[in-house]
């Protein structure tokens, strides 16, 4: 019996096994958040019900402590799940020793350093049940539009597209490098199959700390026989809308927990803009607009927003930091300043940074040239203007790889598409 079913079990009694995520106790009576793994639930322990022995074991309980609980399903909408259970018996199965994650704010570091006991917490719970979700939609999709699995070698003997961030090790007697793309592979493939896919790990050996680059990621590449450009962009098109549709159909909870912001999830739905690479320059330089609006006069206007949200949330930090030394005020109210104080300081941090990025994304989208490829800031201020994603095409050739064909009445230009993401995620989908 697991967590995520107990709506069909109304009223009933049920078994679950799980681990402890919160606890608080009150006058003969203990609450517990049980989570499984499935999701969570509170579970109401109280000594009239269980008994005096049965009560001490559960005063025992500390977070992450693992037990089995017998009780009965009780609906109730202000509980998370919409359920609690009114337990009649438990079993402790082990005593956990002191979690060392908790409420209070913890540095990136040494979450990293734990991260087999923070993948415990509901952030990173619902992450990985997102993610879950995200790889069985993308086999749906690509295997409902009638596309072949296919594999690819993690061992290649030289690299996909010229680049020299390569991971190298020896192969017997020769040196071989792990992969950075599958492409070659999909391509001779794609000629005995039509159309198939590869969906595995691929290494880049770039020492990176942002969140456009990873040494090691799962990449998903399609190979098309007798596709242009244009069935390759409504390929695309088609992927991702199927892809966030079934997220925000299955995951609704889970993106609740993450706090993302649904609307703009929801942007991803409509129609992708398409606009040639020479369009997607004037808009860059804030020489074309996007149903009214330019990217240079967007980017100051967000910058004037910036200086006063910061400002905004620095007389609040104040504020805060005075009730906290305020004397007589109570521990739970002086946590809960504490937590929304560390909050503020992170937002702070955030708009701070994009205090020191706006002005160097205006002056770089201003002095771009004509023929270049575009970097992560002018990502960034292209797709500011639009709530979708937009696909970049037709590039000029010298920017993109050799094998793509160039456009029939222009050679300057390849027939490419860069897919970029709002919300300053830039590329992520590269195709031709």
């Amino acid at each position: 019996m697991q967590i995520e079913n107990l709506d069909k079990y109304e009223d009933r009694q049920v078994t679950l096994n799980g681990w402890v995520a919160g606890k608080r106790s009150g006058k003969g009576i203990i609450f517990i958040v049980l989570r499984d793994g499935s999701g969570y639930t509170q579970c109401v322990v109280s000594e009239e019900a269980i008994g005096e022995k049965m009560f001490e074991l559960a005063k025992q309980l500390t977070q992450e402590s693992s037990l089995e609980l017998t009780g009965k399903v009780v609906k109730d909408e202000k509980q998370i799940g919409g359920y609690e259970i009114q337990v009649s018996g438990l079993k402790i199965i082990s005593i956990s020793e002191e979690f060392p994650i908790s409420k209070k704010a913890h540095g990136v570091e040494f979450l990293v350093d734990n991260r087999h006991l923070w993948l415990r917490s509901k952030r990173q719970w619902a992450i990985m049940r997102i993610r879950n979700r995200i790889i069985f939609s993308i086999h749906q999709f690509f295997q409902e539009e009638g596309f072949m699995q296919m594999d690819a070698p993690i061992f290649t003997g030289n690299a996909c597209e010229g680049t020299s961030d390569l991971f190298e090790t020896k192969y017997f007697d020769r040196p071989a490098y792990l992969t950075q793309s599958g492409q070659l592979y999909g391509e001779a493939m794609a000629m005995a199959m039509g159309k198939i896919y590869t969906f595995g790990p691929t290494f880049r050996a770039e020492k990176s700390r942002t969140r456009r680059h990873l040494t090691e990621f799962w990449m998903i590449e399609p190979e098309m026989a007798f596709y242009d450009n244009d069935k390759n962009m409504d390929l695309i098109e088609d992927f991702l809308k199927r892809v966030v549709s079934d997220v925000l159909r299955d995951c609704e909870k889970e993106l609740e927990i993450t706090g993302r912001d649904i609307d703009a999830l929801k942007g991803t739905l409509k129609k992708f803009p398409r606009i040639t690479y020479n369009d997607a320059v004037k808009i860059l330089k804030g020489e074309q607009d996007v149903n009214g609006k330019y990217t240079i006069a967007t980017l100051e206007n967000d910058l004037e927003n910036t200086l006063e949200d910061i400002e905004e949330l620095k007389k609040e930090i104040k504020e805060r930091e005075e009730k906290i030394k305020m004397p007589g005020i109570k521990k739970g109210e002086r946590n809960f300043n504490r937590n929304k104080l560390d909050q503020l300081i992170n937002e702070v941090k955030e708009l701070e940074e994009n205090e020191r990025n706006i002005p160097q994304w205006i002056e770089s989208a201003r002095n771009f040239e004509y023929g270049n490829d575009f970097g992560g800031s002018d990502e960034t201020v292209l797709t500011r203007l639009f709530d979708t994603p937009i696909m970049i095409y037709n590039w000029p050739h010298q920017t993109k790889a050799f094998y793509m064909k160039r456009v029939e009445n222009d050679h300057a230009l390849c027939k490419g598409v860069d897919v970029l993401a709002p919300e300053g995620y830039g590329e992520i989908i590269g195709g031709g």
